[in-house]
């Protein structure tokens, strides 16, 4: 199975309803936050009543508090409906911050994180985050940014509509550096990306195929 999109949605609401999920999916889940005077932390990621894991975190206090955090969780409980995040001055509404769920077939059972990396600045209007050399050729690539009206990221597919923030995804079959990279209004930004890989029958087809020459 080669990995596939079952859906990407962003919500603006901490607590929210998504298409129920199907059989052996990964699901990845994007937060972006801002707060102008307090500090907001993430307690946990549910879907329905299990929890997803961090695999990165970013954020920025040159004017406010920029945040972004990705999660995730391989093989994830299929007919789930409900996502919720839970924590302190948290932020996510339709005209700055927001909560981006991914669903996706073809990933690994149980190990699924490779890169994860998290970027900020409070003096370069040019969001980036950078994976580096991928591990395995065949991923599912999430970025997410908040900060001053960020663009969405050339290339990537973006999801929702930006505006305090910004979030995209990109299924790639090389191992080739990543960079979740675009434009802000002005300075002051947190961005993360982080990647994900596919189930070992993906990963391994190129040398089963060489082997069976042999």
């Amino acid at each position: 199975m080669s990995i596939s999109v079952i859906q990407a949605v962003e919500k603006n609401t901490l607590s929210s309803t998504i298409s129920a999920t199907g059989s052996g999916h990964g699901l990845i889940i994007a937060v972006d936050s801002y707060q102008a005077t307090l500090t907001p932390s993430i307690t946990s990621v549910k879907i329905g009543t299990t929890a997803l894991t961090q695999a990165v975190a970013a954020v920025d206090t040159t004017d406010g508090t920029c945040n972004s955090w990705i999660y995730y969780l391989a093989n994830a409980p299929s007919g789930q409906t409900s996502v919720t995040v839970t924590g302190t001055n948290l932020s996510v509404t339709a005209s700055d911050g927001g909560v981006y769920i991914f669903e996706v077939a073809g990933l690994d059972l149980s190990s699924i994180l490779d890169k994860h990396v998290g970027n900020s600045s409070g003096v370069s209007s040019t969001y980036s985050a950078a994976t580096g050399t991928l591990s395995l050729a065949d991923q599912f690539v999430v970025g997410t940014v908040d900060g001053v009206i960020p663009a969405d990221a050339s290339g990537w597919t973006a999801v929702g509509t930006h505006n305090g923030s910004a979030c995209g995804y990109k299924i790639v079959s090389a191992t080739t550096s990543l960079n979740y990279t675009g434009a802000c209004s002005s300075s002051g930004w947190a961005a993360a990306v982080a990647s994900f890989k596919a189930a070992s029958a993906n990963t391994n087809k190129a040398a089963a195929a060489v082997a069976s020459m042999l």
